[in-house]
């Protein structure tokens, strides 16, 4: 009995041990959101059109431009008739949450990769291959603050923009400016973050493909 009580201890302490253990040092990496739309001129162009389309919430310029073929779920369903009706566009597109998440989506940035074809966000194209898009995420804005605790007024440990962070199991913690999540960063510190400074490089992405001769969006999808 003895000798079990020991085992369960030395078990437990080990578990408390691992779970206090500090944050593991890592790559540093920075992803600066791009605009790379100046590198063709035609999408240059629609590129503008479509900004002020999002700001006016041009249901008409949207409905031309989305591909009839589009992508926007990992089931079954694709297509203009089943993406409209998914963001609400059929009943009160004004409404609809397609256009900030269109309008977030380009604002970090869009990346030129085929002569035909551009993917936004960067942090998509971007992000490090070695890391698990699971288990990172990206710091979407500039001298963001990394601080000691879950609090506004709490110590500020770090200052990053664009940066890399690991996630850490721990849940986030809500407040009323924010929920607070903690994360690990690439020197082995540890501290807090707003998580609406947290961008996955899986979130929202969306692809603008070249199709007889006229740009549309063809892929509009968040998860992997």
């Amino acid at each position: 009995m003895k000798s079990f009580l020991t085992i369960l201890c030395f078990t437990l302490l080990s578990s408390s041990f691992v779970y206090a253990e500090p944050c593991k040092k890592f790559p540093e990496y920075t992803v600066l959101p791009t605009d790379e739309s100046s590198k063709n001129k035609s999408f240059s162009e629609f590129k503008k059109d479509l900004d002020k389309a999002l700001g006016s919430k041009d249901s008409k310029f949207l409905d031309k431009i989305i591909d009839p073929e589009i992508k926007f779920s990992f089931g079954a369903e694709s297509g203009k008739k089943g993406f409209w009706k998914e963001w609400g566009l059929d009943k009160n597109p004004e409404k609809s949450e397609v256009w900030a998440a269109l309008k977030n989506t380009l604002r970090f940035g869009i990346v030129q990769t085929e002569p035909e074809q551009f993917i936004s966000p960067t942090i998509y194209s971007k992000f490090p291959e070695k890391l698990d898009a699971f288990e990172y995420s990206w710091i979407s804005g500039k001298n963001v603050n990394i601080r000691e605790k879950a609090d506004i007024d709490s110590k500020v440990i770090e200052n990053l923009s664009y940066q890399i962070v690991k996630l850490t199991p721990e849940d986030p913690i809500e407040s009323k400016s924010c929920a607070w999540k903690k994360v690990c960063l690439a020197s082995g510190k540890s501290g807090y973050i707003c998580d609406t400074y947290l961008r996955s490089s899986v979130d929202y992405r969306a692809f603008f493909s070249l199709v007889k001769n006229q740009w549309k969006l063809t892929i509009f999808i968040a998860g992997d």
